[in-house]
């Protein structure tokens, strides 16, 4: 099987869509049934609002189905999240996932929720602004959607992660000692945050 294996050996998963190459991986993600989600946004600046050819995919688990959830059509695609499975039409647990993507570029993060099975709906969920944009994203079991925002060290002093609800109202603002936050990661009640340009790991009580 495609990956890295239990020796350590990589391997191959997937390297092109439709005989197209990918521009550049920048986030993934695993769904409860084990789809893998990635972004391919390229290196920065690549696909921006100049081009913007970034994209979604989504693997099936059994590595046979390679599905564009969005296809050459964001603004630097930074960072991908996962929230607690949407019931599906038929009222059956976990069949629907909510997938967050951080579009980077535009200030912006896209919501994209799978109704029917192979057909992926995309929305703007929240839109920003100031700053280079939202580069990490991390959700919690009730659904609640963490942004952490990118901008330029001597741009600003401090940086933020935004706590938005399942609504995409902004419930809550985290102050970072500095700009330029490059990861989110949850653990129980513990938010971890990355931080480039002091070469930080912050962990704070959500």
């Amino acid at each position: 099987h495609p990956g890295l294996s239990a020796h350590g050996q990589a391997s191959d998963f997937v390297r092109e869509y439709e005989q197209l190459p990918f521009l550049g991986p920048t986030s993934l993600a695993f769904d409860g049934r084990s789809n893998l989600y990635f972004a391919d946004g390229g290196p920065v600046g690549e696909t921006g609002l100049h081009n913007p050819k970034g994209s979604v995919f989504m693997v099936s688990a059994e590595g046979q189905l390679l599905l564009p959830v969005a296809l050459e059509s964001l603004a630097y695609p930074s960072a991908l999240a996962l929230a607690p499975a949407a019931p599906a039409e038929d009222g059956s647990p976990g069949a629907a996932p909510v997938l967050y993507v951080a579009e980077m570029a535009a200030n912006r993060v896209v919501r994209y929720v799978r109704r029917p099975v192979d057909v992926f709906v995309g929305a703007v969920f929240c839109q920003f602004s100031g700053g280079a944009g939202p580069k990490a994203l991390a959700c919690d079991g009730q659904g609640n959607l963490f942004v952490g925002h990118f901008e330029y060290a001597g741009m600003a002093e401090q940086g933020r992660v935004s706590k938005l609800s399942p609504e995409g109202v902004v419930l809550d603002e985290i102050v970072v000692p500095a700009p330029e936050i490059t990861g989110l990661a949850l653990k129980g009640s513990t938010l971890y945050i990355t931080e480039g340009s002091t070469n930080s790991l912050y962990a704070v009580e959500v």
